[in-house]
């Protein structure tokens, strides 16, 4: 079913008016950044100069634009803004990006001109995506209609929804080197027409989204976005960093995007009804959207720490009690199971220590071991650079131990599909990963095989809490089913 967002997502063509063959103008990059990304659409330019670009000519009156064409990139001055969404319109053109700045985030003028731009596009039916925003990402269509310098983010499950640009910009630039990537992102800007509640639902459509992240400086309807965002929770998680909490948040809120303040009780209360998770910090959203990406989430809050080392475990201990989980009881059959393998002098009690000399058959098997476990619904694993062995080679023995137990799961599952009982593959398995150069190698076996690794067991912690979460979210309100 399409709607009157779908050439912003899945455009037939798209047209960069105001494109320059000038390396440093955002004219240029928008049009190197459609082309570089592998677009397999239609792709158009109008310039106030003839000529050619990327060897495509140069339009300078946009009804000369050949078909398909559905989606606009509006790089032009201010103050000519309003007359070119209205050449847009009779042109048949019914979405268009504004990329300029100079609006509602100025000031009275700036407002002023910014509603002229929504009353014309109203009057002919045209959609607008900003102004003061970056544009829209999809890198498994793949689209980008962005001036940001390539290359794209990299494939992934996170959808990214910002009201921030430069935030958006920073974070793909941070992603790279922390191993993750995007299904679609989508800048908001000052949110003149399009909101975040219009583009929610929009995102969770798409196959290859698995979780949605929403940098948020203020909302536009609070009751319409709950119910989109109800929605959309039952389905696929969303978390929300929600900025502007105190005074002087709220007034860099509003010069930025001229958002408006509301009360942060309002806001927690909105998202608790909603099922949307509200982080604290960026890092914590993108830890959490990680987790949710690629882990399955946890049946309950009982959670075993594996760990060679005992400081790391008593953190890692208090972390789960701080994000509302349990240390989980290991049954006897697990007791006697640890003990006879492990050294005497090891602790087999959750946490289970297996000491310094830990190696890495030690980790796999204990992991094996603490997952077969019907207490334990999740694993926190630790793991500092061991000091007899490379960090890496723990890493590839316990990725091999997952894969195998998701193997052994699925090949049961096939033959006994009624069967009620616990199956690795349906508990989660963390990675503090503590350090950097000696755990370089493996941060990056992790990261290929879809482990979630943080640096910290605080940051693992939370991780599994927001699983955990989203597992209760379900369970009260839907069952307890994730599609």
């Amino acid at each position: 079913m399409t709607s009157s967002l779908t050439p912003f997502f899945n455009p037939k063509g798209v047209v960069v008016i105001g494109a320059s063959t000038s390396p440093e103008k955002l004219g240029y990059g928008v049009a190197r950044n459609l082309i570089q990304s592998g677009y397999r659409g239609a792709i158009h330019f109008v310039s106030q100069k003839s000529g050619t670009l990327f060897d495509r000519p140069l339009y300078t009156n946009l009804d000369d634009v050949p078909d398909p064409v559905d989606l606009a990139i509006l790089i032009v001055p201010t103050q000519v803004t309003p007359q070119t969404i209205e050449d847009c319109a009779k042109r048949g053109i019914k979405a268009a990006i504004i990329v300029s700045s100079g609006f509602r985030e100025i000031g009275v003028e700036g407002a002023a001109l910014e509603q002229l731009c929504l009353d014309v596009a109203r009057k002919h039916g045209v959609r607008l995506l900003g102004p003061n925003c970056i544009g829209t990402l999809d890198t498994h269509l793949p689209l980008d209609t962005t001036f940001l310098q390539p290359p794209m983010p990299a494939q992934g499950g996170i959808g990214f929804i910002s009201h921030s640009g430069a935030f958006a910009a920073a974070i793909i630039d941070w992603a790279r080197e922390q191993g993750f990537g995007f299904s679609q992102i989508v800048s908001l800007g000052n949110q003149a027409d399009v909101n975040e509640t219009d583009v929610l639902p929009e995102v969770a459509k798409d196959e290859h989204t698995r979780v949605i992240v929403l940098y948020m400086e203020s909302v536009s309807d609070g009751q319409k976005f709950v119910q989109a965002a109800s929605e959309v929770t039952k389905h696929k998680p969303v978390i929300a960093l929600k900025v502007g909490r105190f005074e002087a948040g709220q007034k860099a809120a509003a010069s930025h995007t001229g958002a408006l303040a509301g009360s942060e009780a309002a806001f927690d209360a909105a998202f608790a009804k909603a099922g949307v998770l509200r982080a604290d910090t960026a890092e914590q959203m993108f830890d959490w959207a990680r987790a949710l990406e690629n882990c399955p989430l946890p049946r309950g809050k009982r959670m075993a720490i594996l760990t060679n080392a005992g400081g790391p475990g008593v953190i890692a201990a208090d972390s789960l009690e701080t994000n509302g989980l349990l240390l989980s009881h290991l049954t006897e059959a697990t007791l006697e199971a640890l003990s006879s393998y492990l050294p005497s002098s090891a602790s087999v009690h959750n946490p289970v220590d297996m000491l310094a000399s830990a190696s890495p058959d030690a980790y796999a098997t204990c992991l094996k071991i603490l997952l077969q476990d019907e207490n334990v619904d999740g694993v926190l694993v630790i793991l500092p650079p061991p000091p007899m062995f490379k960090t890496e080679d723990v890493a590839e023995k316990i990725i091999q131990t997952l894969e195998s137990l998701t193997l052994e799961s699925a090949s049961l599952l096939s033959e006994k599909p009624e069967a009620s009982f616990r199956t690795p593959e349906s508990k989660p398995v963390v990675i503090a990963l503590m350090g950097s150069t000696l755990v370089e190698e493996a941060r990056k076996k992790f990261q290929h095989s879809n482990v979630p690794t943080y640096p910290f067991p605080e940051r693992a912690a939370s991780a599994l809490g927001a699983l955990a979460k989203r597992k209760e979210f379900l369970t009260s309100r839907h069952g307890g089913t994730e599609n």
